[in-house]
């Protein structure tokens, strides 16, 4: 049995409890859609204590210490409501449409998340008001499902920080090594033409796994834009 964090089948578990009489209550059905319950999962284990098991009994001795702690569970869905007032204030374009996953069968080369920051050169302030693409062979790189976009936009929030999560791409056996040359791109009015590559060496996997960020996050180095 691999590490496991209790609390997460905890939260699940009460996370469906609570939508389920949400939705029958308000007739709200996107509260049942699987981008909505994950959002409001993460919201919630981000706010509690995390309960690690390695082994059955341990996960047997944690479960009888959570019900020993009522308040926990009380904190739990205080928590689910305060965040399904927060996704009712700002429902996800996605929330509506189905969850379009592009995970792959057979050999793929994982690509992992890729991160940067971009900044104005002349002031060194976080750039917002841009889309930025992730290409690979003058495309855009699909990603993992509609939750992720490309291109990626920034608004004043992130503080120019960005973010993709790639499709996973086939590949002809595993162990297969590749070279993947790819391109940040940024066009806009405003500033010069942008244009960063760089490479990720990978190692095709036999499957794709239930978890699509396998792999170490690839963090770009800051990146900046030449006003006009």
């Amino acid at each position: 049995m691999e590490i496991h964090n209790l609390m997460e089948d905890i939260v699940f578990r009460m996370v469906d409890e609570v939508l389920q009489e949400e939705s029958k209550q308000k007739e709200k059905e996107y509260l049942m859609s699987p981008q909505c319950r994950m959002d409001l999962v993460c919201f919630v284990l981000n706010r509690i204590p995390q309960y690690y098991v390695t082994s059955g009994r341990g996960m047997a001795h944690t479960e009888r210490t959570l019900k020993e702690n009522p308040q926990l569970r009380v904190d739990i869905v205080t928590l689910i409501h305060e965040g399904l007032k927060r996704i009712e204030t700002v429902r996800r374009p996605y929330y509506d449409t189905p969850l379009k996953s592009r995970l792959i069968e057979g050999p793929v080369f994982i690509l992992p998340t890729i991160k940067g920051k971009l900044l104005n050169c002349t002031n060194f302030e976080p750039i917002q008001g841009v889309s930025i693409e992730l290409r690979w062979e003058d495309d855009l790189l699909p990603m993992i499902d509609n939750r992720w976009q490309n291109p990626f936009y920034l608004d004043a929030k992130l503080e120019g920080t960005f973010l993709f999560l790639p499709s996973p791409i086939p590949a002809t056996k595993p162990g297969e090594q590749r070279t993947f040359e790819l391109e940040i791109r940024v066009q806009d009015d405003r500033f010069e033409p942008f244009h960063h590559y760089f490479k990720i060496e990978l190692v095709a996997e036999e499957e794709m796994e239930a978890i699509p960020w396998k792999n170490p996050d690839h963090k770009l180095p800051e990146l900046f834009l030449i006003p006009k």
